[in-house]
């Protein structure tokens, strides 16, 4: 299509060679968009962002639940650590009365140990002194067997 001028923009279309086409002044004007397209999407628009608002909502009720039932866990959690780190310390606690007690029983046993050794020392130089006496006093019997001997022969 090629390009001209409207001959009727400066006056009389006496001028129009022939064959030529009348090009409109205005060319057809598109029209804006109705107040019922407009409407529809300005709904449009309201719904998308309902949903997104509800989806966010969602979104947000479970992480909600999420991190309560995180807190929940974590508060058993710390709980039963708790728990523990008592039992931990009753036993820490127990293990050292039974460790003094241990220490004790030592101690004892270790005394009744030295009184047997010294009862036993005792009991050993006074077996070494009797074993003295008595070779002192089988000395002196055979010493005396042997005079009764002499007397008798006399």
């Amino acid at each position: 299509m090629s390009r001209q001028i409207h001959p009727g923009l400066f006056g009389s279309m006496e001028n129009q060679p022939l064959g030529a086409e009348v090009l409109p002044l205005f060319e057809s004007v598109q029209a804006g968009p109705t107040a019922e397209e407009l409407n529809q999407a300005i709904e449009k628009v309201r719904f998308e962002a309902e949903s997104a608002a509800k989806s966010a909502s969602l979104r947000a009720e479970k992480l909600t639940q999420k991190v309560m039932t995180l807190e929940d866990r974590l508060r058993q959690v710390s709980g039963e650590i708790n728990d523990r780190l008592v039992y931990l310390a009753a036993r820490l606690k127990d293990k050292g009365s039974v460790d003094g007690k241990v220490e004790a029983l030592l101690e004892r046993h270790n005394q009744v140990v030295q009184s047997f050794e010294l009862k036993l020392s005792q009991a050993t130089r006074l077996i070494e002194n009797q074993a003295l006496q008595i070779a002192r006093y089988q000395e002196a019997l055979d010493e005396a067997r042997r005079q009764l001997e002499k007397l008798k022969r006399i």
